[in-house]
């Protein structure tokens, strides 16, 4: 299956390579980690408050809106991973103000 490739504005092209490197480092990696954990990623976000209640359906809401921005980070990461010219370190810098 061919992976379709999408245009990226520099800003999400700015914007993924930010998510890249602030997550690709060690450190980056093991607080991803912990978030994928804490944050219902590979479990199911439909629970109940206790054994034999009913699923409430705001506690569902609130676990996927977690789980929501775990994905989000990690879909930044593959778009930077993805993209055939990331742009160069130098434009990872701050713009100089000008003086006035």
């Amino acid at each position: 299956m061919a992976t379709r490739k999408a245009i990226l504005t520099p800003e999400q092209k700015q914007r993924a390579i930010d998510y890249l490197m602030t997550f690709g480092t060690d450190h980056g990696r093991r607080v991803l980690d912990d978030l994928e954990a804490r944050c219902y990623l590979h479990r199911t976000t439909m629970t109940a408050p206790r054994v034999g209640m009913a699923v409430d359906p705001h506690r569902t809401a609130y676990y996927e809106g977690m789980r929501a921005a775990v994905l989000t980070i990690k879909h930044e990461i593959q778009r930077a991973k993805l993209d055939e010219k990331p742009i160069q370190a130098v434009a990872l810098t701050e713009p100089k103000k000008e003086e006035v």
